[in-house]
């Protein structure tokens, strides 16, 4: 049942930020919610990865915790014809859309509470790449 969950959890995750992050892209694009590492991923794009489970935290079968990390990449000019952004401020505010849409949500037919824990930024090693992560858990009922 714990690693449907986590199929679940994915799903619903990517369900609530695509249309949060729906035209908030350079020009107006959507910026994508990717669940794996894509080789020409958008300029800026969103990956949901980085699965833990406490299965039965709090006792056996009360409730099971996911961890899980959402990733903001965004590059300063991806392509040619990409618009030429700032990708420190451009990751930061795609990162508070992500963390306002998922902070304080019940995910799975009213099931516990998703909860924010942490976010840390950086620049990549790769020039004009600028990564962004946030730390989440959710619990659910116990399998």
């Amino acid at each position: 049942m714990t690693v449907l969950k986590v199929t679940e959890l994915q799903a619903a995750l990517k369900a609530r930020l695509e249309p949060v992050l729906a035209g908030e892209g350079p020009e107006g694009e959507d910026i994508p919610v990717l669940t794996k590492v894509l080789d020409d991923a958008a300029q800026i794009h969103v990956r949901i990865d980085g699965w833990s489970v406490h299965q039965g935290a709090g006792g056996a079968g009360r409730f099971d915790k996911y961890a899980f990390m959402v990733h903001v990449f965004c590059e300063e000019s991806a392509a040619a014809s990409d618009e030429i952004i700032d990708p420190e401020a451009e990751s930061l505010r795609v990162q508070n859309l992500v963390i306002n849409a998922l902070d304080d949500w019940r995910p799975l037919n009213g099931e516990g509470l998703i909860e924010h824990i942490r976010t840390t930024e950086g620049a990549e090693e790769s020039p004009g790449v600028y990564h962004g992560v946030s730390r989440f858990e959710a619990t659910t009922e116990g399998s």
